[in-house]
């Protein structure tokens, strides 16, 4: 698929505030800066998604308010020394399955934990995983969404006159 025929269909989604199909040098500071990114927290992390856009041939970078349709899967986790999950974001509606458990510690609102020890013994990693769009998984399900980090939203943005808005987000569609 042609990145033009992608950025149409991204544009017809209700919550697209702007397409911008990406050339080699707006590809390359964006997911250079991206590779950079690390923890507050000293907690290594490991980018699976940015691995995954890397793969990829062409990078479409969209805006889009309230949310653009991801599939339901987590876009995070983290995970202890053995490779084991312990915690993983979760999405608003879907916290009641977790506030009345007793092995639950919260890092966040969205995020609950299931192994205090891992977390204290300070061995666990930060997953950022691969997202997709539930409107592209029919037509091009080898699609890659990254979610950027709050340096290359800011890059984006000025790049591609986005604006300045909390309530709009960005993110990068690799394919």
């Amino acid at each position: 698929m042609e990145p033009e025929e992608v950025a149409e269909m991204l544009r017809q989604q209700p919550q697209t505030v702007s397409v911008s199909i990406m050339d080699r040098e707006a590809t390359e500071e964006a997911l250079g800066e991206e590779s950079c990114v690390g923890t507050s927290s000293g907690i290594v992390l490991v980018n699976e998604a940015l691995k995954a856009a890397l793969k990829k041939k062409h990078f479409i970078c969209t805006a889009f308010r309230g949310s653009i349709g991801f599939s339901d899967e987590h876009s995070m986790q983290m995970i202890d020394q053995t490779g084991r999950v312990i915690g993983f974001d979760i999405r608003p509606e879907d916290r009641h399955l977790y506030e009345d458990r007793s092995d639950v510690v919260w890092l966040s609102d969205d995020f609950p934990m299931f192994n205090s020890e891992a977390i204290s013994s300070g061995k666990v990693e930060m997953v950022m995983l691969p997202r997709h769009l539930a409107c592209l998984m029919k037509p091009l399900p080898d699609h890659v969404v990254v979610i950027p980090a709050t340096t290359v939203d800011w890059l984006l943005r000025k790049r591609f006159q986005i604006p300045l808005n909390c309530q709009i987000a960005t993110s990068i569609v690799a394919f």
